[in-house]
């Protein structure tokens, strides 16, 4: 619920951002987007081992953390830490 709000922002924010003209930011806010969601896979995938799939799941989703800067994906996965103490 928190992550469909956070991302709605942003998508707000993207359209802002898109008509001003800037698109570098729009990037890196798109980055960030995959980033949140690769982490939130990994953080999560305990619970998919259980319905069997989890060995299917879990290798792509370390390949797509890989992808992203490593600052700023340690930066997504300490606000992820809040979210889910938040909750």
């Amino acid at each position: 619920e928190v992550l469909k709000h956070l991302q709605g922002k942003l998508e707000q924010e993207a359209r802002v951002m898109v008509s001003s003209g800037q698109t570098e930011v729009l990037d890196q806010l798109k980055a960030l987007q995959m980033d949140i969601t690769s982490l939130y896979n990994l953080k999560f995938a305990p619970e998919a081992p259980s319905a069997g799939r989890g060995a299917e799941e879990s290798p792509p989703a370390p390949a797509s953390h890989r992808e992203c800067p490593g600052e700023l994906g340690r930066a997504t996965f300490r606000m992820l830490e809040e979210l889910d103490r938040e909750r």
